[in-house]
């Protein structure tokens, strides 16, 4: 602001010092205080709209980072648990079925039925 009142002030001063060549210095000095006051009110008003969207950019911001976050958390333990579960499967199936030579499983996933079909014509 001390720009704007510098610049309304200035004005009748010089015109006073150094004369203006026309005699509505009065006149001029008031409508330049005003359009002085709203380019400075429209320039306030454009800052506090500025300011306003910085805040709700930021607010938004914040919200997807906790919910990427939460997301995160959420994806680690599904990981951690099927990992979890998948081990127990897989020790679980390896203890109820004979071990090949190869290392895997020797029975089909049938369960042992398909010993009963093996020498079935």
């Amino acid at each position: 602001w001390p720009v704007e009142v510098f610049a309304v002030i200035c004005y009748p001063l010089l015109a006073l010092f150094w004369g203006s060549p026309t005699p509505f210095v009065f006149q001029n000095t008031i409508k330049l205080g005003g359009l002085v006051v709203f380019a400075a009110l429209g320039k306030r008003t454009v800052e506090r709209y500025e300011r306003r969207a910085f805040h709700n950019v930021i607010f938004e911001r914040t919200l997807r980072a906790q919910a990427e976050f939460k997301l995160g958390v959420v994806e680690r333990k599904k990981v951690n648990y099927l990992a979890h579960v998948e081990h127990d499967y897989a020790t679980m199936n390896h203890e109820s079925c004979p071990v090949s030579h190869d290392g895997n499983c020797e029975s089909s996933s049938a369960g042992g039925t398909s010993a009963l079909f093996e020498n079935v014509d």
